[in-house]
């Protein structure tokens, strides 16, 4: 088999930002439609190899922005991304690194996460741009917050993990075997990693690493903004995603280097917009952080309190419960409201379960805080 008669698209080579994977609620009331299984088909039949970009991609590990290029197919120092409908980026990679095309999954890898970075720093000057609007005009609140179409965490085709994956295992120390799932064999010691720098000069400059770029997609991911999904089985899925993705990031021993990721990828999503589940103005349906920021608080509490209590404390609302665009009329009806909402919402309780968690480990982090200053105090 070689990569140029593998089956994967020229057509979704043209997909750009999250803008792409995102739709006003003002437009419409209803959710997102999500892509159907017979869409998923008719597309997959469409996948191809053969675009140029993607070949230069895979075979030249210098490939770089030249004046006879586009120059949309290049991040801002000039290295090649990949803009395409993440799932179907994702599996390009899956099918690469099964067929034994490593190198060549990890450049498109790389490419793929170039690109979710990209996107969400146009997302958040965007949002800064809206807010600045919305001040200068004193229309704040009125319009809806946008959310994005697809959820990355519960998806079928799983590509967070997937990439997740691929780079995390290019960063294990030798002799730490990986499963073909990414996981640690059983019996063995806990994985060990190592900073295995990219082949380019931006390594070098920006202390960038397989790893570094490993927690990268994996906190971007777990940070997207995301409607609940419809279904028991659904919304399941997310969840144990979810808890399997945050169960490997533990598992990872941060440096200081991996620290520095951390709190700018934390900064990041807390100014992300309604396009960052940790964002302002959110969708009313968004998929609960708290497991995830607890992971994130318990990260960065020895290194940046502040932070640490910052991103803990935004992440404690439950949006599906704190409906504050109800009219009058609308909460005169609140009963029928609540069911004909919340029945989609099979694992509330659960979720309530997480917040609880998160506020129990943030109070019992402030109360031993507050303990070793007054025991610091009194020795003085």
């Amino acid at each position: 088999m070689t990569l140029s008669s593998a089956p994967v698209s020229d057509e979704d080579t043209d997909i750009s930002s999250d803008e792409d994977d995102a739709v006003s609620s003002s437009q419409s009331s209803s959710r997102p439609q999500p892509r159907t299984i017979f869409q998923r088909a008719i597309e997959a039949s469409q996948l191809t190899w053969h675009d140029k970009h993607l070949q230069n991609l895979l075979h030249n590990e210098k490939y770089h922005h030249m004046p006879t290029l586009n120059e949309n197919l290049f991040d801002y120092d000039g290295y090649p991304l990949w803009k395409e409908h993440l799932p179907t980026a994702c599996a390009r990679v899956d099918s690469l690194r099964s067929h034994g095309y490593i190198k060549e999954a990890l450049l498109l890898a790389v490419a793929i996460v170039r690109t979710l970075k990209q996107n969400q720093q146009i997302d958040q000057q965007k949002h800064r741009q809206e807010n600045y609007l919305k001040s200068q005009k004193r229309k704040r609140g009125q319009n809806k917050p946008t959310v994005n179409k697809e959820g990355w965490i519960g998806h079928p085709l799983d590509p967070i993990g997937s990439i997740f994956s691929t780079l995390l295992e290019a960063s294990l120390v030798p002799d730490e075997p990986l499963s073909a799932s990414g996981d640690t064999c059983k019996g063995l010691t806990p994985p060990r990693y190592q900073h295995v720098p990219l082949v380019n000069a931006r390594s070098e400059i920006y202390g960038e690493s397989y790893l570094t770029l490993a927690l990268e997609v994996a906190l971007i991911g777990l940070g997207q903004q995301r409607l609940m999904p419809s279904g028991l089985y659904s919304q399941e899925k997310a969840m144990k995603h979810e808890a399997q993705l945050i169960e490997k990031l533990r598992e990872i021993e941060l440096d200081s280097t991996l620290v520095t990721v951390l709190m700018n990828q934390t900064v990041q999503l807390l100014e992300g917009g309604p396009l960052s589940g940790l964002g302002e103005g959110i969708h009313h349906e968004s998929i609960p952080m708290h497991s995830f920021t607890k992971y994130l608080f318990t990260s960065l509490l020895p290194h940046d309190v502040e932070l640490a209590y910052k991103i803990g404390c935004q992440a404690m609302r439950m949006p599906v419960l704190e409906d504050t665009d109800e009219t009058d009329e609308a909460f005169q009806q609140v009963g029928p409201m609540i069911l004909s909402r919340y029945p989609r919402w099979f694992t509330l309780a659960q979720l309530e379960d997480k917040q609880c968690d998160l506020a129990v480990t943030m109070l019992s982090a402030a109360k031993e805080d507050i303990f070793i200053h007054y025991k610091s105090d009194n020795i003085n």
